[in-house]
């Protein structure tokens, strides 16, 4: 777990009686149990060291008598159990909920994406239904260069053309710009990021690189799988709770292309 909830009224009205090293030693724990997803280890001696308090066993041995229970596993907490079982069901109901909102059935209408006519057929697999939360992380960081694309052994036999003329090229021999099976994808689930975001990623991806002075680069749909890990255009964030929003900017991008379809 990276993240777990820490309610700081029930954390006071139970430590309050502990001194610094004490508190500090069962902060430490607690961080060692959720990280691990597991009981402490039986021997409060390696407890000490893997929180880095050897020097001292007393504050270790009695916090570890007060707030956890030894038993076969080690020491154990039955509230970090719950908190665990908590954060793994969630998770498991979000991969599941998302495995089944992006089954190949889907409606071959453009119009129900609410995005342009040519998306679905550009990127496969999507559906571009864009949930919108007004949450979003604070920061001034402007989106970064995007990088000369292009595969290594493509660079050689390769000129760099404009996307529009990537397009175009793609329409003329039948093929799709991001086909089925690309890294893209795959990378995609494996973050758990929605299609419905990689869907936008996309049109908003058209949208910039058609203007007048975009760039050109030799290999697309590696420039395009670039954007995506790096979120270039800062569509989205991921939450507290682990679940992908979109940031203001998704959101007027969003609009944008609702209003153009």
């Amino acid at each position: 777990m990276n993240y777990y909830s820490f309610h700081l009224g029930d954390y006071a009205a139970h430590t309050r009686h502990l001194s610094l090293l004490e508190d500090l030693a069962y902060r430490r724990m607690l961080d060692l149990y959720y990280t691990t997803e597991a009981a402490l280890p039986a021997d409060p001696a390696k407890v000490a060291r893997l929180i880095g308090m050897r020097d001292h066993m007393q504050e270790v041995t009695d916090v570890l008598a007060e707030f956890f229970t030894k038993s076969d596993d080690g020491y154990l907490s039955n509230r970090c159990e719950r908190e665990i079982d908590t954060y793994k069901a969630k998770a498991e109901r979000a991969k599941s909920a998302n495995k089944a909102r992006w089954t190949p059935k889907q409606s071959d209408d453009a119009s129900d994406s609410g995005l342009k006519s040519d998306t679905k057929s550009d990127l496969k697999s999507e559906s571009v239904q864009i949930p919108t939360k007004n949450q979003e992380p604070i920061t001034k960081e402007e989106p970064p260069i995007p990088p000369k694309g292009g595969e290594p052994g493509e660079q050689k036999r390769k000129a760099a053309v404009s996307l529009r003329s990537f397009l175009d090229d793609c329409r003329s021999t039948g093929t799709t710009p991001i086909p089925d099976g690309h890294p893209v994808f795959a990378y995609a689930d494996k973050v758990a990021l929605p299609r419905d975001f990689l869907a936008l990623q996309w049109v908003e991806f058209k949208d910039r690189y058609q203007l007048p002075d975009a760039k050109r680069y030799k290999d697309w749909r590696t420039v395009f799988l670039k954007s995506v890990k790096g979120n270039w255009f800062k569509l989205w964030f991921v939450g507290a709770d682990g679940q992908y929003a979109l940031t203001t900017v998704g959101q007027q991008a969003q609009r944008s292309h609702k209003e153009a379809a």
